[in-house]
């Protein structure tokens, strides 16, 4: 099970109700009914990973998209849009937003949960890489620091 959940975001129950099925087993899970209470959900629970419907009662999906990328604890949690808008445009106006992929409804499961598993790696993938960079930064930072008595050792002994 992933440390921080999955929010997954529809207006519709029996989507929710899908998702949850499809993903309960390997996550764990939150969820939203309208743009508002993401909003929230994302400051309460901080997810790995949002999976979005673009349609909510309240505004669009691309507007919650867009506020989660404006704010610097937010912009990198990945949002996958989960929607029945299947034209172009709107797959493109939700990498606009700041979308990372883009499903449309009827879902599938498995598309859905090797999507997920997918991008929950690419983002491990990048916080291990950041946290060797940070080690490799913080020993060639100790590399400068020097004490007085090492150049007064001779053979091991002072």
């Amino acid at each position: 099970m992933s440390i921080r959940p999955i929010l997954c975001v529809d207006d519709e129950p029996a989507n929710l109700a899908l998702l949850r099925e499809t993903l309960k087993d390997t996550y764990t899970l939150v969820f939203a009914r309208s743009g508002a209470d993401s909003l929230a959900a994302v400051a309460k629970h901080q997810p790995a990973l949002i999976l979005l419907d673009v349609q909510l009662p309240d505004m669009d999906g691309y507007t919650v998209c867009r506020r989660l990328k404006a704010t610097a604890a937010t912009a990198d949690i990945p949002v996958i849009f989960v929607t029945g808008q299947a034209r172009e445009v709107d797959e493109q106006a939700g990498f606009d937003a700041g979308g990372i992929d883009y499903i449309t409804k009827p879902v599938r499961p498995s598309i859905v949960k090797a999507r997920v598993r997918a991008h929950l790696s690419l983002v491990h993938a990048s916080r291990l890489e950041e946290a060797y960079r940070d080690a490799v930064y913080m020993l060639g930072a100790a590399g400068h620091f020097n004490d007085s008595d090492t150049g007064v050792h001779k053979n091991g002994c002072l």
